[in-house]
This record gives structure tokens, sequence and C-alpha cells, in this order.
């Protein structure tokens, strides 16, 4: 399996670039939206290296839109410019396959600057803007903090693997649009691009009933299947304020996890004196308060009825 990283991204486009004009390091120049320290290039390659901070505290300090039209002009530049021409679409191809290959990128994960390009669409592309494509895919690996994942299957990407993928690039057409992110509704976003998680079960499995005064317990066993690593991460009940069930254990701490990884969190909880159906919601955020995942507000959340035991001892 290659991974989906900044190593395997680049290491395609190389195997796909015109002769010997444009070295590695001028291409790397032409695609990354900051310059960075000297012989990055050897290392991302291989995937032995983070990828500079530079690029990171980039994607993290600036305006999404301002990035989006970064990468859409360093696309531009590299596609029309660096890749032969008649490896354009094996390119395509090639990037899809990998991404396709990852199995630790959940279906869902948005990868790119534009909520459409998410794993299972950009796998599933024939008709293609390429530059639009190359600049998503770029966000989603700039979004990256380490690579070092891929550094055993990064030695499968090569010619023969570019090769293999010309049959599939038959069937890919290129289309070039002007395509504007900005519209009037505001799209919402993963705080990290190509950032996602999965519920993969959880401990009731659905709404619980419990009596006046109990203290029980909520437990969701959690996947990393983005792009980033998790680190101080927090699991807040996003309604208290609102709800008459109180949380013994506010915020819960998650433990940090890589890419694929997936752990277990208990919310233990106080039904108190409350009767009724109290509905609880749950956001996953920074240490400072920030939800990770605004494009998915409200998916975490389960009813607790609570009965008045009382009544049956009168």
């Amino acid at each position: 399996m290659i991974r989906f990283t900044s190593g395997s991204v680049f290491k395609a486009i190389s195997l796909c670039k015109t002769g010997r004009k444009f070295s590695d390091d001028t291409l790397a120049d032409m695609l990354f939206p900051v310059k960075f320290t000297t012989g990055y290039i050897g290392h991302v390659k291989d995937c032995t290296k983070n990828l500079p901070d530079e690029i990171f505290q980039y994607v993290k300090e600036n305006n999404q839109t301002d990035i989006a039209d970064t990468l859409r002009t360093n696309a531009a530049g590299v596609f029309d410019k660096v890749i032969k021409k008649d490896l354009q679409q094996t390119l395509i191809a090639t990037l899809q396959q990998i991404l396709d290959d990852d199995a630790e990128v959940g279906v869902e994960t948005q990868i790119g600057f534009d909520p459409q390009y998410t794993k299972a669409a950009m796998v599933a592309m024939t008709s293609i803007d390429p530059v639009e494509f190359l600049a998503n895919a770029l966000f989603g690996i700039c979004s990256q903090q380490t690579n070092t994942e891929g550094k055993n299957s990064i030695k499968e990407l090569n010619a023969e693997y570019i090769e293999n993928r010309k049959e599939k690039a038959n069937h890919i057409s290129f289309i070039r649009s002007t395509t504007v992110l900005n519209s009037a509704a505001p799209k919402l976003n993963p705080s990290f691009a190509g950032d996602d998680y999965q519920i993969l079960y959880e401990t009731p499995d659905g709404n619980q009933v419990v009596v006046l005064y109990e203290h029980f317990a909520h437990s969701w066993n959690i996947k990393n299947t983005g792009l980033v690593e998790w680190s101080k991460r927090l699991l807040v009940l996003a309604n208290k304020s609102s709800t008459r069930i109180k949380a013994l254990n506010p915020p819960i701490h998650i433990p940090d996890l890589k890419p694929g990884e997936h752990t277990t969190v208990t919310a233990n909880l106080d039904a108190r004196y409350f009767e009724g159906t109290h509905e609880l919601i749950w956001d996953i955020q920074t240490e400072d308060g920030h939800s990770c995942y605004p494009n998915k507000s409200g998916a975490i959340r389960f009813e607790v009825t609570v009965e008045n035991n009382l009544k049956e001892s009168l």
C-alpha cells in the first residue's frame, strides 16, 4: 500500500516531468506555497522527514481562500510547464491510484480546500479539471505533519508504476474551468485540511435509560481516518449549557492518534434530578476551544431518558 503523503505525491509528479529542465528543487519551489530549508527534497521523496514547519504553519495561519488561490497558481504552472503532455492524464490517474490504495484515509475524508474533493470523489473522477485536482491534492498533503508512514511503500512508486496507470488514464478527459471557491453560501471545512474521524462503535449502542441521580457512562471508539496527526484534542459536551445532564469529567482528553489509529474515550455522567429525555451533543476540539470539525457539527450525539424511580417507593 502506497500512502498518500507529500513524498508519494511529489515523487509521482517528478516521475512525470519533462527531462532535466526542471530539477526537483525547482519543482518544489514551484509546487509549495512557501520556501523551506535546503535539503528538504531528498527527505520528502523518501518520506524520512516531516514537512517543514514553514508549510504547516502557512496552512494553519492563512485564509483558506488565499491558500487555494496560491495553490491553483502553483498547480497551473507545474501542470502546463513541467508535466509531459503525454503523461498529464497518467499523472492524475497515478494520484487517484495512490489515494485509492491508502486504506488509512477514509473514503469521505475531505482532501482539498473544496468540500467536493473527498477521497471517494477524487478517486472516481473521469472528467477532471487537472489544475483543480492537483491544487486540491497539494492542499491535503500540505496539512500533513509527517511522511514517515510511507517510507517503505514509497519504493513501489517508480517508472513501472506510472506506466501501469496508462490504461486508466485513457478514460480520463480534461476540462479547464475558472472555478471560484467562494459562493454566497459559506462552505464549512475541517479546521485542518485532510482531517477526519469515524466513530467505529459506541457503548451502549444508542440511547440510554437511567434513573434519577444515577451516575452512568457512555463510550466511543474513535478512529483518525484523516491525514493529520492528532495532538491534545478534547471531547467536549457542546450543549452543556442547555442540557440537564452533567458531565463529571469535562473535558475528556483524547489520546494522541496518528492517521489510522483508534482509541476509546469515555464520558462519565450524572442524571441528576431531572426527568424526561435529554439530548447530549459532543464536539472534538483543540485545547484552545476551537472545533476541529465545524463541517460535522452535532454528528456525535445521543439521548438519555431519565425515569423517576422514587415514585415506585411511595
